[in-house]
């Protein structure tokens, strides 16, 4: 199956799940609203202002991804990449920022790698068995370009009435423990998500690890009740301060105000809504943005008074490698 980058469909692999599927369409509809009584795929940017993306189409349709074949691919536009002495001087600049106003800052930056080619079909199915608990998808759109990724965060979950999220911060590797840095970033996450629902009758759950590969996070469970469409919810919690910051207003300004490259769909969020069954929408996290002859991986961390600027470089490292060692590429 041929794809270009004129046209806009959508691979996935759900959490738990083995096989994919594919949802595309000639146009995407650039629209805040949807039709309630049809199934969709759903992509919205970061940046605050910019719509989601709607591909109203029929999504049970499976595909072998040995079958992709990309074709005409985009060419990269000039260097984003941050060198780590730039990044360290942002980091600092942050952590002296999050004391003064006794928050956290999340940092993204772009890694390029130079690559001669990519067998797509056999890197999703990679992704797919290394993070079997994550969001596994491809994007192919004529307006936002070729995406890949592998997300282990919801950002909101409808399972009819039902409703659930998760506090998703903090990254530790190998035997270390969390630290209070950590347990910091957790609770100022979750402290916002219950903010945000204050209109709700919610459960909160404990926290506990999660694996990602061989990073591990902190989670917290969250859950309530409502009528409303997932739409309001997802951009009730959008951007979640797991990929800003709090309190948000500061956190997002100095966000826009430090980072040298635009996000776009890096830490927005993508997913399935099906109006009747089950509906589940992530946190457009461990991704990448695919060129002709080259990958740009966007990763980042959350910054706070207990940060340390080398630690914070080498999370990133870790985060982007994450997705790297699992490509297959020339």
């Amino acid at each position: 199956m041929r794809f270009s980058s004129t046209h806009n469909a959508v691979i996935y692999s759900m959490p738990s799940e083995s096989g994919f599927k594919i949802c595309r369409q000639n146009d995407f509809g650039v629209s805040s609203s949807m039709n309630n009584s049809e199934s969709c795929f759903v992509i919205r940017p970061f940046e605050s202002g910019l719509k989601p993306m709607f591909i109203h189409a029929e999504m049970d349709q499976g595909i072998d991804p040995s079958e992709i074949v990309l074709e005409n691919m985009p060419l990269a536009p000039l260097s984003e990449s941050v060198n780590q002495d730039q990044y360290l001087k942002t980091i600092s600049a942050a952590i002296e920022r999050s004391k003064e106003i006794n928050g956290k800052i999340v940092l993204s930056r772009i890694q390029e790698q130079r690559i001669n080619s990519i067998d797509i079909g056999e890197s999703l199915k990679s992704l797919r068995g290394n993070f079997p608990d994550s969001f596994i998808y491809l994007l192919i759109s004529s307006e936002r370009g070729i995406w890949m990724g592998a997300s282990p965060e919801t950002l909101v979950e409808k399972d009819f009435e039902l409703y659930s999220t998760m506090a998703l911060a903090g990254t530790k590797w190998g035997d270390d423990l969390f630290s209070q840095k950590e347990f910091d970033e957790q609770m100022l996450v979750s402290r916002d998500i219950m903010d945000r629902l204050s209109d709700e009758v919610i459960e909160v759950g404990d926290v506990h690890e999660m694996a990602y590969g061989e990073l591990r996070h902190l989670r917290t469970n969250v859950r309530w009740q409502s009528e409303d469409s997932i739409i309001k919810f997802a951009e009730l919690l959008h951007p979640t301060s797991a990929v800003s910051g709090f309190p948000r207003k500061e956190a997002y300004q100095f966000v826009l105000a430090n980072e040298t490259h635009q996000r776009s769909l890096y830490s927005g969020y993508l997913g399935l809504i099906n109006p009747n069954e089950k509906s589940q929408l992530f946190v457009n996290l461990r991704c990448m943005k695919i060129y002709e002859g080259q990958i740009r991986v966007y990763v980042g961390g959350g910054i706070n008074a207990k940060s340390e600027p080398l630690s914070e470089w080498e999370e990133t490292e870790r985060k982007s490698n994450s997705v790297m060692e699992a490509l297959i590429h020339g």
